[in-house]
């Protein structure tokens, strides 16, 4: 059956399959029962409530001024840019981080392995133990609060004793020069 210049007041009511083309909406169009459809284009704004989606959905881009929550994981393939404050917890990272910018942090973890090229500190940097397999230089006043123990050959230069100094081992010298008692 074919129709053309059909109008209705009422309600119209298409009980088999139906294929319409070139329909200019003006007013609401309401659906209480299933809506299908393989691909949905809007050009204007449109508020949709309710979609309940169960496959896939492309998109080139989104833009939300709102907030976004992601229930799943989140893959990013590109650079993901933040321009705000930000809170990661429980992150792993299996590559490498590059950061171009300032990076500021109350506390620094390091668990493994780290190799930190070009930090100025401005602060104070507290450890409870300190290692390292390679020389130490210190440009200022070096203060041990407990013992110093030096297990290699050491020159000292200019060591001025205020104290007693015991010795319990041996002690040998080229030269011993003594100025007091």
């Amino acid at each position: 059956m074919t129709a053309t210049g059909i109008a209705t007041t009422g309600t119209l009511t298409v009980g088999g399959a139906s294929t319409t083309s070139g329909i200019t909406n003006m007013g609401g169009i309401t659906n209480t029962g299933g809506l299908s459809t393989d691909t949905l284009t809007v050009s204007g704004l449109s508020t949709t409530n309710g979609i309940a989606n169960t496959g896939n959905i492309a998109t080139d881009t989104l833009t939300t001024t709102g907030d976004v929550t992601v229930g799943g994981n989140a893959t990013v393939a590109g650079t993901l840019g933040v321009t705000g404050i930000t809170t990661t917890n429980g992150i792993v990272n299996a590559g490498g981080i590059t950061n171009t910018g300032g990076l500021t942090t109350d506390t620094l973890t390091v668990s493994g392995l780290s190799t930190t090229t070009g930090i100025v500190n401005t602060g104070n940097i507290a450890t409870d133990t300190l290692t390292t397999t390679g020389n130490v230089t210190v440009g200022g006043n070096e203060t041990v609060a407990g013992t110093l123990a030096v297990s290699g050959v050491t020159t000292t230069n200019g060591i001025v004793n205020s104290g007693g100094i015991t010795n319990t081992g041996g002690l040998s010298t080229d030269t011993l020069a003594v100025s007091g008692l």
